[in-house]
């Protein structure tokens, strides 16, 4: 069993085929502003136009879009660098909430965040519409039909350094629980940084 301090969480939430996700990034007109689409390569151009969304989301609307995570056909195939992402990707995967990964026993009845994790509840059918909404009045269009409740373990947002400077509203969480990861982050960036100066001027 992993330490209380994990620094992995399972995540509950929806996701989708590779199409259907090309579909939908090219339904996004800011997307298909973002990627020179004459020569589509593979997944990647997909990722990017998501992504740039995101970007160019004015600061209050980010957490409108939840931000994208990846589900790989293997562990071996996350390890995989220089070569083309898309055969190593099953699905693209929308967090809405977590709880922090304690075991494998959290998926099995009759322990109290089994059924949490693994069962949709009607909040997350009104965030799932909430986003539909939201791509709708971007102009871009996703279908829900397209979507499937699933859930997937994958780094802790506090220990993350992809998501801790963007985190989600989508993603409830406990405030007290993600600022201290944050402090210590800081901390040590400030630490290299004065290293880096003091070789520098040695």
């Amino acid at each position: 069993m992993p330490p209380r301090n994990s620094k992995f969480a399972i995540f509950s939430g929806y996701e989708m085929s590779r199409q259907d996700f090309k579909e939908f990034v090219l339904s996004l007109p800011s997307a298909r502003e973002a990627v020179d689409w004459d020569e589509p390569n593979g997944l990647e151009p997909y990722l990017f136009g998501y992504n740039a969304f995101r970007r160019r989301l004015p600061r209050e609307m980010k957490g409108s879009a939840p931000k994208l995570r990846l589900r790989y056909v293997s562990k071996e195939a996350a390890r995989l660098v220089d070569t083309d992402i898309e055969p190593t990707i099953s699905r693209l995967f929308f967090p809405i909430r977590f709880v922090r990964y304690k075991g494998r026993e959290q998926l099995r009845d009759p322990h109290p965040d089994s059924k949490l994790i693994k069962d949709e509840t009607p909040d997350d059918k009104a965030k799932l519409n909430s986003f539909v909404q939201f791509v709708e009045s971007c102009g871009g269009n996703l279908d829900p039909s397209k979507v499937s409740f699933a859930y997937m373990k994958e780094l802790h947002p506090a220990h993350d350094w992809r998501t801790v400077r963007s985190f989600s509203t989508w993603l409830d969480c406990d405030t007290d629980e993600i600022l201290p990861v944050l402090t210590s982050m800081l901390m040590s960036t400030t630490q290299c940084a004065l290293s880096s100066v003091t070789i520098k001027s040695s």
